[in-house]
Order: structure tokens, then C-alpha cells, then sequence
């Protein structure tokens, strides 16, 4: 909408132009102050260490010291456990990425017990997890094959691949549409 008014506004002359980008940035300061300055996680380990939204401007927040994904609706600074800590098997929660084309919130699990962060999931080893972006519920479990695994960052190519690092060794790994199999 704010691209239409600005284009119907913008004439080619300077002072209209100026008019134009003052109303357009009054336009776009009020969205911005509509949105909170602060989201408050709730408990005291939430640790956020990623962060994704999905195109009407939900966002999920993944969290390391708690594990879980919150989930924060557009302009609200109220967050909600969307992923509890340990569903689906999980862990401290690294890197999120909504991918709406799939229906999936896509998260790198990882167990840091050795390094006294405790979390009530089930996964020993480093995993991409895959929850249904509308109900939450789990749907794609992969383990990160190598000893020495962090999962931590993920993408999703054009055929709907869904790549990862691992961080712990020099690793992209990919995660073929259907599978539940990474492959480096």
C-alpha cells in the first residue's frame, strides 16, 4: 500500500518530490512505532540465538540455555512457547528458518550437556529439526552424521533443498525434499 500512495504522490518536480518522501517517511515512522521496542522471552535461561519471520511478520526465536521456539505475533511484544523445550526430541535450539513454500520451521538441535546446559530432550547427537509452521508439530528429524557436529545456520535452495552448516567441522550439509537423510 505505502509503495502505491508513494508513487501517486511522487510528481517529477523537487518540491512535490520532497513532499512526497516526507509523507512517505511519516508513513513508514508510524508502522515502525506501531511495533514494540522490546519482546520480553520468558524464564530465565531463554538465551536467544536465532531469530526468522514468516511473511506476515510472525516471528520465531530459538532458544539455547531453555530450548523450545518462541513465537511473537506481529505487533505484539507478548512471546509464547510455540515449540515447547524437548518436543519432538529437541535440544538447545541454534539456528530457526521459517520456510513457508514447505509449511516448515526448520531448527538445528543441539545437546550442549557436556557443557552443563541441560535441556529435557531426547537427541544426543546434533539434528535438523522440521515443524509443521501451523501446528507445530514435528515432521522431519535429521541427524548430522559426523562425531563432531554443530548444527547451526540453515537455507533452503530453489528445488526446496534445505542446507546446513556444521559449525563444529568444515560441512555444508543438504537435506534432499522428502528426505529424512542429510547428505555433505
Amino acid at each position: 500500500m505505502y509503495n502505491s500512495i508513494l508513487a501517486f504522490l511522487t510528481p517529477h518536480n523537487t518540491r512535490g518530490g520532497l513532499i512526497a518522501a516526507l509523507i512517505g517517511t511519516a508513513l513508514l515512522n508510524s508502522q515502525v512505532c506501531a511495533t514494540p521496542a522490546t519482546i520480553n522471552l520468558p524464564g530465565e535461561r531463554a538465551f536467544p540465538e536465532n531469530i526468522t519471520a514468516t511473511s506476515d511478520g510472525t516471528l520465531f526465536v530459538g532458544s539455547l540455555g531453555a530450548g523450545g521456539i518462541y513465537r511473537v505475533k506481529r505487533h505484539t511484544s507478548k512471546s509464547q512457547y510455540w515449540i515447547r523445550p524437548g518436543a519432538f526430541g529437541s535440544r538447545s535450539i541454534f539456528g530457526v528458518l521459517a520456510d513457508e513454500n514447505s509449511n516448515t520451521l526448520w531448527a538445528c538441535s543441539n545437546d550442549l550437556s557436556a557443557i552443563g546446559v541441560l535441556v529435557a530432550g531426547s537427541d544426543s547427537k546434533s539434528t535438523l529439526k522440521g515443524f509443521d509452521l501451523k501446528t507445530g508439530a514435528g515432521k522431519v528429524s535429521a541427524v548430522l552424521s559426523n562425531e563432531h557436529s554443530l548444527c547451526n545456520d540453515i537455507a533452503v535452495g530453489q528445488d526446496g533443498s534445505v542446507f546446513v552448516t556444521n559449525s563444529a567441522a568444515p560441512e555444508i550439509l543438504r537435506l534432499p525434499p522428502g528426505s529424512q537423510r542429510l547428505e555433505v
